[in-house]
Parts: C-alpha cells; sequence; structure tokens
C-alpha cells in the first residue's frame, strides 16, 4: 500500500501538468497554447517574460484575447519604427517614453519559490540610450492567493523585429495550423464540433 501511495505522489506533479502546443518561439524561448484540462480545446497563449531579477514568468493570453493582443502588438510594432526614424533623423539624445498602446488587463504566472499567477496590465516604455533605440514591456503582479508575494514582470524589444516576432506567432493562421498538425495530443479524439476559427471572436 506504501508503494501505491509513493507512487501515486510522484505522478501528481505530472498529472498536474497541463498540454502544451508549441506555436513559435520569441526571443529563441518557446511560445506555447496550453490546452483545458481534459480537453483538446485550447485554453490560452502563454509567452515567456521573466521576472525583474531573471525568475522565469509567462504572460498567458485567453484565446478570445489573442487577436486584440496581436493588433496591440502591431501598433506598438509600428509606433517603436516611427520613433526610432524620429529619433535618428533628428539625433535625438537619451530619452524614455511610454508607447501609446493601452493594453487590457490580462493573466500571467511567475516562479517565486512555487508558481503564482495574478492579473497585470502592461505597458510599454520606448527608449534611446547611448545611440540605441529599444523597448522594454513592464508590469507589476500581485500574487491572487497571497498579496504580499508580488513581481515586476519585464520583456525587452531590441528591435521592430521583436515586435514581429509577436505578431507573427499571435496571428490566428499559424496558431489554427499549429494546433492542427499537432501530435502533443490525440487528434483522434478530436471533436469534429471544434471550430478553431471561433476561439478567436
Amino acid at each position: 500500500m506504501k508503494k501505491v501511495l509513493a507512487l501515486i505522489t510522484a505522478l501528481l506533479p505530472l498529472l498536474a501538468c497541463a498540454i502544451t502546443v508549441e506555436i513559435g518561439t520569441v526571443h529563441g524561448q518557446p511560445v506555447v497554447v496550453e490546452m483545458k484540462k481534459n480537453s483538446n480545446k485550447p485554453k490560452c497563449v502563454c509567452i515567456p517574460l521573466q521576472t525583474e531579477e531573471g525568475r522565469e514568468a509567462q504572460l498567458e493570453i485567453k484565446m478570445g484575447d489573442v487577436s486584440k493582443m496581436r493588433n496591440l502588438m502591431f501598433e506598438a510594432r509600428m509606433k517603436f519604427i516611427e520613433w526610432e526614424k524620429t529619433a535618428e533623423e533628428n539625433n535625438v539624445g537619451d530619452f524614455s517614453k511610454d508607447l501609446p498602446v493601452k493594453f487590457f488587463w490580462t493573466d500571467a504566472s511567475w516562479v517565486y519559490g512555487s508558481y503564482h499567477s495574478g492579473k497585470i496590465k502592461p505597458n510599454i516604455c520606448f527608449y534611446k540610450k547611448d545611440g540605441v533605440c529599444f523597448a522594454v514591456m513592464t508590469a507589476h503582479v500581485q500574487a491572487s492567493t497571497n498579496r504580499f508575494i508580488t513581481a515586476f514582470l519585464t520583456y525587452t524589444f531590441t528591435s521592430a523585429d521583436d515586435f514581429t516576432e509577436w505578431v507573427d506567432v499571435l496571428a490566428h493562421d499559424n496558431i489554427q495550423q499549429k494546433l492542427s498538425e499537432s501530435t502533443n495530443y490525440d487528434l483522434e479524439k478530436k471533436d469534429n464540433n471544434v471550430n478553431y476559427n471561433e476561439l478567436f471572436h
């Protein structure tokens, strides 16, 4: 009996792990779609971030908000290109300014001893420093289960190409194709009535 209990205890963390489907990368790190438990239906898109101290973190975008987030990142990309060009043409010195992109509240998780989750509303600031233009996404998060556990999440965009990675990986066609091709879950059991087009609205 003790051996059975020990085996069950060892397997619990594995059973608790969500099934994921990789749909691309940003900064060389995998972006995945997390599937709903006991279902073949997607739950959210998880994009890797990090805490201010360099610990693992991720942005979790519900499927219904993916298109909205993609549009915001496209908007941020265009503004970054515009400001970078203006700064170079006018020989502007060091400065920083928030990109005029209004993000919405979404989920995030991070490691601090164990995994914690909470709500964040990101902000992106444009910088020019020592002749180099870049942008940093930041967000303060408080654990939903303990208000005293907080973190400062970040993601650095070193060029317009970094924004393009987000835009491309969040594209409807990309996600739909990767889900359809995935062997990470049983395609034979996939419900015929699952319409992946509807997941983005």
